[in-house]
Formats: structure tokens, C-alpha cells, sequence
């Protein structure tokens, strides 16, 4: 190193990321006086071609004096997450500000700080108070006015700046006011967004900072480009990589690039997130009662989005059983497999209306419809034991409606579709839903015809087959709809062959159908490339004599089970067949009412989705359990309420 200049290494050594360089203390002591030299740190400022990051400041931690500091780079698939240190604080030590890599921390309740020798006053303070956390960019600090101040004094100076070179303080106008907006460093210039929008947000830009003029230079669809509902909780972060830009929205954070309109999700995970997904949804819930801090992950609706991924839950059986004491309740029983005798344990009983009917299911929530009157909605968690109605719809065609529950997985939203004849069979309309919102959004082309059944959810799209009486040579062999829940498009797939008696299933994630034409065995037609609307018969099972079923028009396939075993039903049996070993075992389910459901517990909370239009039905809904009750009442307030006597007739 003696044979070159030192500003030379300051050169080299100024272009390279700061973990690197801290690693080269340890070569030699030169080498650490170097990296430790004070105007290296300044000239690595303006030089170094380091990438941005998110560093995470998470206050969740075991001890309630500790904070954990996470750095997140980005990445093309998935963010890189490192630990960087935890900090012991005081429980009354908050984040006041940050500028260029350092962080400034206080203790509310006393005046202790951190000085060079002693404070030095300024002669002239800001006119008012001042709101959040300061954004320092262009050699100054910035703040919005506080909220309470009196506007008209401030002729429009809504910004107060900070310029830290002459210690002086100035007011800036923003480029109208808005109620709903907060500022930021954008690539090194002052912005500020505006979200006073519904379903846009804008972000305004000071390019040229002594001139005070701002720009325009994004404006960004959130609702539903994004999935955002409410564009109030949305923030910008800043520049992320490839020119994106990095927004989080309540818990989740996405990349949006403006010019390819391609968004990702950047995966924000805490360990015991990344733990506690892989578990049982009984298990998590039964774990809420350990601390609050435990019941809000548990209740953090992106831990439920990332255990649909990754929960390892063997499948269940959910039991809906109609014949109890009282005609207005159901029984829900969960079945699990068991190697020799199947587990059957009670879940919850559900009150509803006599004229109300399960319409459909998806990951572990059921959508039921009272038929008659004003055609109600309401979702259910039986897990959860939860229960929401849904804003009411349109009233008009509402006979023949069809409706069916989805999930739009790039978005991590449910919808709700419905589907109705204005009139004769090829004359359709359709609206959807989406849980959180405030209303019904008609959709501009409907199916072409009239549906028939319950719909299968599989592959991100909602499956039904037409309705026998429709005429079949209009269609041209297209006998099953389908509704794409992200493209909110609906759209046909050709069956194998025109079965008439066949159904639909989701078998292991795939759309499936059922053959039963045949007198001797049926078949199970499988779409494996779901793009491709391609079937591949999966399995052929003989049903008579193997499994003593004499019509086959009479079996149903539930779905796959435990050890490779697949689950049929016929009449008021349950037969959980081995086509590798030629074993059946019949399961034992009491009741003969009863509808079955492919079942896989939902940790979603769905009672945080109840909207002021839902809380107004007119309909009654409640469920009992032996230890808690939730109710939709006339007035419309739902909520978990202990201890609440069972509805009459109940027990």
C-alpha cells in the first residue's frame, strides 16, 4: 500500500458497500485507521453504487427494552433479510428522526440527550407546531404543520423546512393541501404524496429545490391494480431497484415498477412468522391465549395468507349436518383420517334461516345465501367461529343467482362473484365483491349462459358446469364456466367428453371431473397444467364388485386423504379406498342429512372485514358454541361474545 497515494485507496475503497469495507478492518491496522477516517465516510456519501434497502425496526421482541433492527435488500424473487443488531431502549425511547445512514433516538420523559459541549439556541424558531417524523432531503429538514393548527395563518406554508447549513427555518407550500399526504426522500429530492384519491395515489416531486416548483411524476393506480381498498394506509417508501417503487400497505410491503406495471410482493418475515405458519390452525389459535403480543400475530391477516402456503395440515372432512332439534341450525363436525378409525370432533353449531343455504367454500370459508327475500350473504370461519355479512347487492335477478367464493392470490383478497339470468337462459349478468369493500362492482360481460351447482375453486379460478336444460349445441362442447378471480374475466373449458353425469372437484390443487357413465368403475379426469386446459385421466376405479357399489351415478369423490387413499362417497357410506393396495375402509359418519366439504382450516379473521353496509342486513345469524356465541343481530353489530346462553333448542 506504501507504493500508491492514499487519496487513491479513498477512491477505490469510497465505490464499495459498507459491510464490505467494515470486514477490511480486520486485514490490518492501516487498513482500519483508513475505513475509520471521517472523510472517507463523507466522500462514501456521494460515491458508493450500494443498492437500497429497508432496514426493519421491529419492536416485538421478547424483551419489551429491545428493539431489533432487520436489513432487507432487494431481490428479482424474493428479499434478502439479515439481522443487523438489537438496541436496548428505554420502554419511552422513540425513533424521532434519520439522515444518511444514522438514526437520532429520544427518551420522551426527560431531557436527556446526546451533545458535542452544550446546546446552542436559534434566534428564530417556526411559526407553529410541527406533525411526524422530519424528512431530510436537500441539505434540509421538512415537516407538515401540525394538524390542529389554524390554516388560514399559514397562507398555504403547510411544509416548514430546516436548512441544517444556515440553521435557518422556511416554509414551503405544498402543491395544494391535502388532509391525507405525507413527504419523503425520493431519489434524493423532496416528494410528497398525495391520498386524497379513491383509487389512485400521486406523488409530487421538488426537482429543482431552490425554485420551490413540484411536479407531478407518478400517479399510480392502487384499487385494484395493487389490491389496495384503502389508499389512506398506503405509504411510500422510496426507490427500490430496477425503478421501482417500494410502497408498504398495513402489514404488507409491494415493488411496483410505473413503466412495466409489474408489481411483487417482498416477503417482511419475522422468525416467528416464518415458524408459526407451519403449524395447525387449532394449535395457533389455542396459542392466542399466551400473551396480546402472541394474539396479534396470530391475528395478523399476512400470517394467515402465508400459512394457506406453507401449513402441512393433513385434510379433513367438515361435516355440515341440517338435522338437529332446532330446524334453524346446523351442526358442523370436522372428520379427520385416522389409521384404523376416523377422528370426529364437533366444531361449532350455526343459527340461520330455514331458506338459507351454503353456496360455496373456499380455504376454509363458507358463503351461504338466504334464497327468499332479500337475498343475503354472510360469511362463516368455523375455526375461527366468525361469522360476516356481506353488503347487500342489487335486488334485481335474484332467482336464479349463482354465487361463488375466491381468492385472488397476487393480490391476498376474497371475492365474491354472483352471477344471475336477466331473462332466458343466454341472457346473463354477473357483479363481484371484494371482502373489505364497501359495495358490489358490476362486471361488464357475464357467462354466457345458466350455471348449475356449487362451484369448484381450483388454479386461482371459480369452475361450474352449465345447467342441463341450456341448449348443448350452442356451445360448441364448452360445458364448464369458468370466473378468473384476478382477471375478474370469466371464460369455457372443454370437458374430456360431455358427461351427464358427472361433477367437479379440486384434487390436490387441481381441477378435476368425475366420470360416472360408466355401470363398473368411473374415472377421475385431471387438468395438471392448468394453462394449457389439457385432462389426463388419473385414475380408473372399479366400484363394483371391489367396493360394492351397484350405481355408479350415486358416488361421489370428495377428495384426496391421508396416505394416498382418495374419499368417496356413496348414498349415506364414506369409503376411504387405497388404489395402490386394494384397501377400503369404510368411515363412519352419523347422520343422514349431511353435506360434505373438502376441508382445510383458515386461520383469515373475518370479523376485521365487517363493513358498516354489512352490520345493516336485516337477516339474523348467529352460531353457539359451548364456549362462545357470535351473532349478526337486527340492529347488525357483529362480535365474540362469552358466555352466552344457546339459541332455544340448541344444546
Amino acid at each position: 500500500m506504501v507504493h500508491f497515494p492514499s487519496d487513491l485507496h479513498f477512491d477505490i475503497v469510497s465505490r464499495l458497500p459498507i459491510k464490505s469495507l467494515l470486514r477490511f478492518k480486520c486485514v490490518s491496522q492501516l487498513w482500519c485507521n483508513m475505513i475509520d477516517d471521517p472523510s472517507l465516510a463523507y466522500m462514501h456519501l456521494t460515491r458508493s453504487v450500494e443498492e437500497p434497502k429497508m432496514l426493519i425496526l421491529d419492536h416485538q421482541t421478547k424483551n419489551p427494552d429491545t428493539s431489533r433492527f432487520t436489513e432487507v435488500a432487494g431481490g428479482f424473487l424474493k428479499a434478502d433479510m439479515k439481522l443487523v443488531t438489537k438496541f436496548a431502549k428505554s420502554k419511552a425511547c422513540f425513533l424521532e428522526s434519520c439522515c444518511n445512514g444514522l438514526l437520532c433516538f429520544a427518551k420522551n420523559y426527560d431531557d436527556r440527550v446526546l451533545v458535542l459541549s452544550s446546546w446552542r439556541p436559534i434566534s428564530k424558531g417556526p411559526l407553529c407546531l410541527l406533525a411526524g417524523r422530519p424528512i431530510f432531503a436537500c441539505g434540509a429538514l421538512h415537516w407538515f404543520v401540525y394538524a390542529h393548527v389554524d390554516r388560514d395563518a399559514l397562507k398555504g406554508k403547510y411544509i416548514v423546512s430546516f436548512d441544517v447549513g444556515k440553521e435557518e427555518f422556511g416554509s414551503i407550500s405544498p402543491p395544494k393541501y391535502y388532509s391525507s399526504s405525507h413527504l419523503l426522500d425520493l431519489g434524493g429530492n423532496l416528494a410528497m404524496v398525495d391520498r386524497s384519491f379513491d383509487s389512485h395515489i400521486e406523488i409530487w416531486v421538488m426537482k429543482e429545490y431552490k425554485k420551490k416548483e413540484w411536479v407531478q411524476e407518478y400517479k399510480i393506480d392502487v384499487n385494484p391494480r395493487l389490491g389496495i381498498l384503502d389508499d389512506f394506509w398506503v405509504e411510500v417508501i422510496g426507490l427500490w431497484e430496477f425503478g421501482e417503487i417500494l410502497l408498504r400497505y398495513r402489514a404488507s410491503f409491494i415493488s411496483y415498477n410505473p413503466k412495466t406495471d409489474v408489481k411483487r410482493y417482498i416477503e417482511i418475515l419475522d422468525l416467528h412468522f416464518d415458524i408459526v405458519s407451519r403449524l395447525p390452525v387449532k394449535s395457533l389459535l389455542r396459542f392466542k391465549c399466551v400473551s396480546q403480543l402472541w394474539c396479534n400475530m396470530i391475528d395478523d391477516p399476512s400470517l394467515a395468507y402465508m400459512h394457506l402456503t406453507r401449513s402441512v395440515e393433513e385434510p379433513k372432512m367438515l361435516i355440515l349436518d341440517h338435522q338437529t332439534k332446532n330446524p334453524d341450525t346446523s351442526r358442523f363436525t370436522e372428520v379427520a383420517g385416522g389409521f384404523l378409525k376416523a377422528d370426529m370432533k364437533l366444531v361449532t353449531k350455526f343459527a340461520k334461516s330455514k331458506a338459507c343455504f351454503l353456496e360455496s367454500c373456499c380455504n376454509g370459508l363458507l358463503c351461504f345465501a338466504k334464497i327468499y327475500g332479500d337475498r343475503v350473504l354472510v360469511l362463516f370461519n368455523p375455526l375461527r367461529q366468525e361469522v360476516i355479512a356481506l353488503p347487500p347487492h342489487r335486488a334485481s335477478y335474484t332467482k336464479k343467482s349463482k354465487y361463488g367464493l375466491g381468492f385472488d392470490s397476487s393480490t391476498n383478497t376474497y371475492k365474491v362473484v354472483r352471477v344471475f339470468s336477466r331473462g332466458g337462459s343466454f341472457n346473463m349478468g354477473a357483479d363481484v365483491y371484494t371482502l373489505g369493500t364497501s359495495s358490489w362492482r358490476p362486471i361488464s360481460k357475464g357467462p354466457l349462459c345458466l350455471l348449475a351447482g356449487r362451484p369448484i375453486f381450483a388454479c386461482g379460478a371459480l369452475h361450474w358446469f352449465v345447467h342441463p336444460y341450456v341448449d348443448r349445441d350452442a356451445l360448441k362442447g364448452k360445458y364448464i364456466v369458468s370466473f378468473d378471480v384476478g382477471k375478474e374475466e370469466f371464460g369455457w373449458i372443454s370437458p374430456p367428453k360431455y358427461y351427464s353425469s358427472s361433477h367437479l372437484l379440486d384434487l390436490g390443487g387441481n381441477l378435476a371431473m368425475v366420470d360416472r357413465s360408466f355401470d363398473s368403475h368411473i374415472e377421475i379426469w385431471v387438468m395438471k397444467e392448468y394453462k394449457k386446459k389439457e385432462w389426463v385421466k388419473e385414475y380408473k376405479i372399479d366400484i363394483y364388485p371391489p367396493l360394492g357399489i351397484s350405481d355408479s351415478s350415486l358416488v361421489e369423490v370428495i377428495g384426496l386423504w391421508e396416505f394416498g387413499e382418495i374419499l368417496l362417497r356413496n348414498r349415506e357410506s364414506f369409503i376411504s379406498y387405497n388404489l395402490k393396495t386394494g384397501v377400503k375402509r369404510y368411515i363412519e359418519i352419523l347422520g343422514h342429512d349431511v353435506e360434505v366439504l373438502y376441508h382445510m382450516g383458515s386461520l383469515l379473521s373475518i370479523s376485521k372485514f365487517q363493513t358498516k353496509q354489512g352490520c345493516e342486513t336485516t337477516l339474523a345469524f348467529s352460531y353457539t358454541s359451548k364456549q362462545s356465541s357470535v351473532f349478526l343481530h337486527q340492529s347488525g353489530q357483529a362480535g365474540l361474545h362469552k358466555g352466552l346462553a344457546p339459541l332455544p333448542g340448541q344444546i
